[in-house]
C-alpha cells in the first residue's frame, strides 16, 4: 500500500487496515492448511478404516465429512470439492467380494480360491464372513468366536483380505441374503460380488429368498476345471431362468437387475474342512492343509479334539 499524499490520520487508518488484511490472510492460510490436512484425514479414514468396522465405518467417514462441511460452509469451500469427488470415486470404485461359510476351520483351499477370485475380478477386498449357525450344514461346529479368530489369523499378511463377525452379531440362523442386505446398507455405493462353490450353487433354490438374493448383487461361482459356463447357467432353477440372459461377449449371465452371474475355474486343491477335522480328531497331521498359525491356535485351544495330541507333539 502507498501512503504518499495521505494525512497522518489517514495513513494510520490505512496502516491499521493493512494489518487487519495481513492478519486475515494469515488466518485464512492457517484455515486452508487445517482444512486440507483434515480432508486428507477423511480420505485416509475411508481407505484404512472402512472395512475394519463394517457396521459403523460408512457412518464414521460421513460424519467426518459433515464436520468438514460445517466448518467450511462459508469459506474455503473450494478445497472440499476435490475431496468430495475423491470420496465419491473411492466408494463407487470399491469392488467387494463376500466369502461366507462355516470356515470350520478355514484352510488353504478357501484362501487360494479367494485370492484367485480377487485377482480375476480385480476386487478391492474379499470379506470373509464366518456363519453363526448355517441353515444347510449339520456338522460339529467350534464356537463362532473361535472360527472368527482362526479366520483372522489365516488372512494376516494379505492386505486385500478382511473379515466380519456380522452374522455372529446378528445371531440365529445365518442367511446369505441377510448378509448381502447388511453389506449393501453399510456400503451403498460399493459393487458387491458373492462368492460360492458350484455345489452350493446347484442348491440355490433351497436358500432363503433365493430369487431376491440373485437380484441383489453379482455372483461368482467357483468351479473345478472342465465345467462349461453355459451349461452351468442352464442349471439355474426354472423360476429364475427368465431373469437371466447369456452374454457371450462377457462370458457370463446378466440379470435383469444389471448384476452378473459369473463362473470361474480355480486351482483344484482337494482340501475339505471335514477331512481336516477327522485328521485332527485321529491325531494325524494337517500340516500344509491349513496355515501354521491356525494349526497352532487349534492345538493351543484343544479344538476338534486335538488338545492332548497338540501337547504331545510339542514335547516330541
Amino acid at each position: 500500500l502507498s501512503f504518499v499524499g495521505l494525512s497522518a490520520g489517514d495513513a494510520a487508518v490505512v496502516k491499521t487496515q493493512e494489518t487487519v488484511i495481513k492478519e486475515n490472510i494469515r488466518i485464512e492460510g492457517l484455515n486452508f492448511i487445517i482444512v486440507f490436512v483434515a480432508s486428507l484425514e477423511v480420505v485416509s479414514l475411508v481407505l484404512c478404516c472402512k472395512f475394519k468396522a463394517l457396521e459403523s465405518g460408512s457412518q464414521i467417514y460421513r460424519n467426518a465429512l459433515l464436520w468438514l462441511l460445517d466448518c467450511t460452509r462459508d469459506s474455503l469451500t473450494f478445497i472440499l470439492n476435490p475431496c468430495i469427488s475423491i470420496l465419491t470415486i473411492l466408494e463407487i470404485m470399491m469392488k467387494i467380494g463376500i466369502f461366507g461359510g462355516t470356515l470350520n476351520p478355514i484352510h488353504f483351499g478357501h484362501l487360494r480360491t479367494a485370492e484367485e477370485v480377487r485377482e480375476a475380478f480385480s476386487l478391492d477386498r474379499v470379506l470373509f464372513v464366518p456363519s453363526a449357525f448355517p441353515p444347510h450344514k449339520r456338522e460339529e461346529l467350534e464356537t463362532p468366536h473361535e472360527r472368527i479368530e482362526m479366520t483372522r489369523i489365516a488372512i494376516l499378511g494379505n492386505p486385500y483380505f478382511d473379515f466380519s463377525d456380522m452374522e455372529v452379531k446378528r445371531g440365529g440362523v445365518s442367511y446369505s441374503v441377510d448378509t448381502v442386505d447388511e453389506v449393501k446398507k453399510n456400503l451403498p455405493e460399493a459393487e458387491i460380488y458373492f462368492i460360492l462353490g458350484v455345489d452350493a450353487f446347484f442348491e440355490i433354490d433351497s436358500w432363503k429368498e433365493y430369487r431376491r438374493f440373485l437380484s441383489l448383487c453379482n455372483f461368482i461361482i467357483v468351479t473345478r476345471p472342465g465345467y462349461e459356463k453355459k451349461s452351468l447357467g442352464e442349471s439355474l432353477p426354472l423360476e429364475v431362468r427368465s431373469d437371466f440372459c447369456y452374454d457371450a461377449a462377457k462370458g457370463c449371465y446378466c440379470h435383469t437387475s444389471g448384476h452378473s452371474l459369473n463362473f470361474l475355474e480355480v486351482t483344484l486343491l482337494d482340501i475339505s474342512s471335514t477331512d481336516i477335522r477327522k485328521r485332527l480328531k485321529s491325531g494325524r497331521s494337517v500340516k500344509y492343509l491349513i496355515p501354521h498359525a491356525v494349526e497352532e491356535y487349534i492345538k493351543k485351544h484343544g479344538l476338534y479334539g486335538s488338545k492332548v495330541r497338540g501337547h504331545r507333539d510339542k514335547n516330541l
